[in-house]
């Protein structure tokens, strides 16, 4: 909120929060339709709303609107309980024995799978809610998901680094140039690389080198728009929000003008235009 004799700016970071999804250490995850119902159940523009009071931009991609080669085309899951329900009992999860969550038979398992997901992040407070809001909406739908936090140390050297989670709510930083190369290439599934969903796609493979080692910025903005394409048909994560960064000026300074920054600190870009407004005052004679 501004206080008088404040502005707030309100900034664009590339830098986005999703939930990764780890298949092999879940087999109901390993099943599109768990996680195209998980899409369809999420509300990220609420969470936008009561987690950040509208300060963050809702996204569906892992290219943020403002960077070069976004495509607002891509697929989008829009927010549709009755549709992801839909889909999971066409799927065959069902609550068979009524007591509140779904499951099925997988296979040649003899018993069937509880569709149960433990969702893993940080002990941030906004991170803390967006997890309660995504296990109430979840919920929704008959999964039974259990929300575990850690402090951001034990989170990397614990969880993510030896990839021991089942759905994970975390951030990426991105460039203004966007090299989604660490995040998405599949030799990039094991610490220290950063692919968290591993992802492994040889098709999005290719497009990813293309994007890191073109010279040609047309065939780069394409490829990064292709890259798009397949990993949102393939829903790896479900990219929720981009927060933005807030920024409190005096009123007297003028001509602030960023509005998309690649670092905290490059909210002074141009900060030589940056005047104070003054009033000519008659000296006395």
């Amino acid at each position: 909120l501004e206080k008088r004799g404040t502005k707030i700016y309100s900034m664009n970071m590339p830098k986005y929060f999703a939930v990764f999804f780890n298949q092999t250490r879940n087999k109901a995850l390993a099943d599109k339709n768990v996680r195209t119902a998980l899409a369809y159940a999420t509300n990220n523009t609420a969470i936008a709303r009561d987690v950040f009071n509208d300060n963050a931009t809702t996204i569906n991609s892992p290219i943020l609107p403002w960077l070069a080669g976004y495509d607002p085309d891509v697929k989008q899951y829009a927010h549709n309980i009755e549709d992801a329900r839909a889909l999971l009992e066409s799927a065959g999860w069902k609550d068979r024995d009524n007591d509140g969550v779904r499951e099925k038979t997988i296979g040649k398992d003899k018993e069937a799978t509880p569709l149960e997901i433990t969702l893993v992040t940080s002990d941030l407070p906004d991170l803390i809610k967006t997890g309660e809001m995504l296990k109430a909406q979840w919920g929704e739908l008959g999964i039974k998901i259990t929300l575990e936090t850690h402090t951001i140390d034990e989170l990397k050297q614990q969880v993510i680094k030896h990839r021991r989670y089942e759905a994970l709510l975390f951030g990426e930083a991105l460039s203004h140039t966007p090299d989604p190369y660490l995040f998405w290439h599949s030799s990039q599934k094991r610490d220290p690389g950063l692919n968290l969903a591993l992802y492994d796609n040889k098709n999005t493979d290719k497009l990813l080198e293309t994007i890191r080692e073109s010279l040609d910025e047309g065939e780069r903005i394409e490829s990064v728009k292709k890259f798009q394409k397949t990993l949102t048909e393939d829903i790896p994560a479900i990219f929720l929000y981009s927060p933005h960064y807030l920024y409190a000026v005096s009123d007297d300074v003028k001509n602030i003008a960023a509005t998309h920054i690649s670092t905290p600190a490059r909210r002074f870009t141009a900060i030589e235009t940056w005047y104070s407004a003054t009033t000519r005052v008659k000296k006395a004679p």
